[in-house]
């Protein structure tokens, strides 16, 4: 219901893609403006669950859907959902994290969407903070709307992206950044990406 939901509100010349994964990943509906809708639900009406959880594979997959048309001045995202463990493929957090840091760099970002008790909140949350995306949980699959829309209503607002923060103090201060957001370089700090008049908080201790 949620991805039928995004589809619906997207204009005609967006674009989507639908990837399911299991130990295998399955491009469902390749990369293609929003056309026949109806396609869209019914693609989405035929999944089924599968067997083991290849995150990495599932992430990918949609990742060289997007790669394969971004361009700089579109917003690319990834939104991966997991009820799971990841139990096959690529399992390490800090390298699933990389991995969608090297997709930020490419101009896709990732967020990240966990289902119940099961899935690792610890590698979900790596993987969306790593893609400068967002990372959501819900208890029950009637918990996630509300996320997804705020998610849509964010990338529909998003007035500037990339921003990094950078810092100059005097030597011998050292300077340790309280968010946990990612450093490109020293000194300097990746900061979230901002909706239309929205704010972004960056908290340092100095000493």
């Amino acid at each position: 219901r949620c991805a039928v939901a995004i589809m619906e509100r997207l204009e005609a010349q967006d674009r989507i893609a639908l990837v399911t994964y299991d130990s295998r990943a399955d491009t469902v509906l390749p990369l293609a403006e929003v056309g026949d809708r109806e396609a869209f639900r019914q693609a989405v009406s035929r999944i089924r669950s599968g067997g083991c959880t290849n995150l990495h594979l599932g992430w990918s997959t949609g990742l060289q859907q997007l790669q394969a048309e971004h361009r700089p001045e579109v917003l690319s995202r990834v939104l991966l959902l997991s009820d799971g463990q990841a139990n096959d493929g690529l399992q390490d957090p800090q390298a699933l994290a990389e991995e969608a840091r090297r997709g930020l760099g490419l101009g896709i970002g990732t967020s990240t969407y966990g289902l119940g008790h099961q899935f690792q909140e610890g590698l979900m949350t790596a993987l969306a903070r790593a893609g400068q995306g967002r990372a959501y949980y819900g208890e029950q699959a009637s918990d996630l709307m509300d996320p997804f829309m705020e998610e849509f209503d964010l990338l529909s607002n998003l007035f500037a992206r990339r921003l990094v923060l950078a810092l100059q103090v005097p030597p011998g201060v050292q300077v340790t950044q309280l968010n946990t957001y990612s450093s490109p370089a020293p000194g300097a700090w990746e900061l979230p990406e901002l909706g239309y008049a929205a704010e972004a908080w960056a908290v340092f201790r100095l000493e």
